[in-house]
């Protein structure tokens, strides 16, 4: 148990030191970084969604180890994420290049998660507002069958990136956390039944043996002219043939 707990407090101390911004006087502040390059020791770029993550993290070590500087780090992290909210509501990814900021549903989601509970741990309304718009603007990109429609380019439209990540992907059951901490907080049912929608989807992406497939690939068949639905790559491993 106490190499556990040894091994634990390293791995917190790098996350809090290394790849958490910590200067007061950066607009990036209480954010998560990508990392650090393993060649040059230089910090990477800022990862909406791990400090989406890192909030729920601090928060949850906060209240189980009774640190309360862990817990001033969950809402700086938080106060991050409003920080750079869009007009749309969603939490983009900001962009080495240029071009619009990618809003992505996943990521979006795994912060609305974050504010949720940070908004039970501190009673800020703020994190509420800013669940509530966000969760608002992953509605709108949840499909009536349940999948979503993967990321947005902030200030124009929805652009479906492709690959596993993409429009219908698998990952987008995590989403269903996001619309259940919603409910949780505002008794809204539309957020339980868009959670509900999700994973429904995503059982229909599950193959006879247990497995989930990524998402599925539609392709026009030539002689019918019909919308076939065939399987993409899967999720856990390689398959023959």
């Amino acid at each position: 148990m106490s190499a556990t707990r040894a091994a634990l407090a390293k791995a917190l101390a790098w996350l809090c030191t290394s790849v958490r911004v910590t200067d007061s006087g950066s607009p990036d502040c209480g954010a998560i970084l990508h990392g650090v390059d393993g060649r040059t020791r230089k910090p990477l770029d800022v990862y909406t969604e791990i400090t989406g993550y890192a909030v729920s993290l601090f928060q949850f070590l906060a209240r189980t180890l009774g640190d309360a500087s862990l817990l001033a780090m969950a809402k700086e992290a938080g106060q991050f994420l409003m920080r750079i909210q869009a007009d749309e509501s969603a939490y983009p990814q900001p962009s080495g290049i240029a071009g619009p900021a990618r809003l992505y549903a996943f990521d979006t989601a795994v912060c609305v998660v974050g504010m949720a509970r940070l908004l039970r741990a501190t009673g800020d309304e703020r994190y509420l507002r800013s669940a509530i718009a966000a969760g608002e603007w992953l509605l709108g990109m949840q499909h009536p069958d349940g999948s979503f429609s993967a990321m947005a380019l902030r200030g124009e439209g929805i652009e479906d990136p492709g690959g596993f990540f993409g429009d219908g992907s698998c990952i987008h059951a995590k989403n269903a956390i996001a619309f259940l901490e919603l409910h949780a907080i505002t008794g809204r049912e539309q957020f339980r039944e868009a959670a509900a929608r999700a994973c429904r989807y995503t059982l229909t992406l599950q193959d006879t043996d247990g497995a989930f497939w990524d998402r599925p690939n539609s392709a026009l068949c030539v002689h019918s002219r019909a919308l076939l639905c065939v399987r993409g790559a899967p999720l856990c491993r390689p398959r023959a043939g």
